[in-house]
């Protein structure tokens, strides 16, 4: 119904009355009631994100989305160091425990306990800024850009403080431990990691992949989908915003150029955290191994590594011509990328007992080998390395030698 008030009235005051009551749902006891405002939540803005201005943007990211996912994740936290039981009422004002003898539910292993539950309501919070930054992060720059020169106050850092918020969000998910129960915040933390680079790279997130848009001159009416032609003002509108572009380009290149700086040091510092945490040896010293749970978080992270590449090899990463190269001239984030595939390629191991590569370390190779393809010499040195570790085993062992 929320959703529904938010597409027939379009004016500023009725947009934030229906994400206000959406944000205080998302907090609710009640996990079916807070999942599906967190949901709708995100679903709106993603639907009737063209329709805002540049204030709204700065209204809706910084306080509201982020707010949202912040207090769901201390929510998190509190239940976690509580030991995870819900002793405490719900919204309603109902306890739980009071209820359990007239309501019989069957729960999932997976979502029998406070903490899970929560873990899920931060996933889902996580995945909707996701779609929101993949299909709206040129409007914000543009917004970053229009409300310093509309507003009077100073307001100019606050894409910059916001996007330190979503990037310290992701990574404290993409480092957590506990096996498996933490494994989805794990991952989805990694992907919004590497996107918020994605999307701030000069060529964009269409350089790895299109995304898919919610609607194109869709319009949800009456509960239906709906095409819906612009009009002859809104036509108008977009050439003059089409303008303003051109005007602001330059200042939202600089942005951009700082936000992916950001992004790209927080994917950097990952990388070195995972390369910490997957070192364990038996007791006699004589085997190395990856816990399961990490070896899939680095999986993903090799993935993503090879989808950051594709957006960023023609610009940030582009190696510096082969003369250039002869005298030792380099190109420090393709340098960075490198050393963290190798960190992971390195330390991604499986059983001991295995023959062969884990489908982390194939990722990893295979995109050292499209970077040295590219005329990437330190990814051919890399590659060196890993091939003469590979014909000495014991190098492996030791830390991959060779250095």
């Amino acid at each position: 119904m929320l959703w529904t008030i938010a597409d027939q009235d379009l004016t500023p005051d009725a947009l934030d009355r229906v994400l206000s009551k959406l944000s205080l749902l998302a907090f609710d006891g009640r996990v079916e009631v807070r999942n599906c405002a967190v949901n709708t939540l995100f679903s709106c803005v993603v639907g009737l994100g063209d329709s805002l201005s540049p204030i709204q943007w700065r209204v809706c990211l910084s306080e509201t989305l982020l707010g949202v996912l912040e207090e769901i994740s201390s929510r998190g936290s509190q239940s976690k160091n509580g030991g995870g039981a819900d002793t405490k009422p719900t919204s309603s004002g109902a306890n739980p425990e009071a209820q359990s003898n007239r309501y019989k539910v069957t729960v999932h292993h997976s979502r029998d306990s406070s903490i899970k539950q929560w873990a899920t309501t931060q996933v889902l919070a996580l995945r909707g800024l996701e779609r929101v930054l993949r299909q709206f992060s040129p409007q914000l720059l543009l917004a970053a850009v229009s409300t310093k020169k509309d507003e009077a106050d100073d307001v100019e850092g606050w894409l910059k403080d916001s996007w330190a918020r979503i990037l310290d969000t992701a990574y404290r998910c993409a480092i957590l431990t506990g096996g498996r129960d933490s494994l989805e915040l794990r991952v989805v933390g990694t992907d919004l990691s590497v996107l918020c680079a994605q999307v701030s790279s000069k060529a964009g997130l269409a350089a790895a992949n299109t995304p898919a848009r919610v609607s194109t001159n869709m319009q949800v009416v009456n509960g239906a989908l709906r095409s819906v032609n612009p009009s002859k003002k809104e036509q108008l509108d977009e050439t003059n915003d089409t303008k303003v572009s051109y005007v602001e380009a330059a200042a939202a290149a600089q942005h951009r150029a700082l936000l992916f700086r950001m992004a790209f040091d927080r994917v950097e510092e990952l990388g070195l955290n995972l390369e910490h945490q997957s070192i364990h040896t038996d007791e006699e010293g004589s085997a190395i191994y990856v816990e399961s749970t990490l070896l899939q978080v680095m999986t993903k992270f090799s993935g993503c590594l090879t989808a950051l590449y594709e957006c960023c090899k023609d610009n940030e990463m582009s190696p510096p011509t082969l003369a250039a190269q002869r005298e030792g001239a380099s190109n420090d984030l393709e340098s960075k990328l490198v050393h963290v595939v190798g960190a992971i390629m390195k330390n991604a191991i499986g059983d001991p007992s295995s023959k062969y590569l884990t489908q982390a370390q194939r990722g990893c190779l295979e995109l050292l080998q499209t970077m040295s393809l590219r005329g990437s010499f330190v990814a051919y040195e890399e590659l060196g390395e890993r091939a003469y570790c590979a014909f000495n085993p014991t190098e492996r062992v030791n830390g991959g030698g060779g250095e």
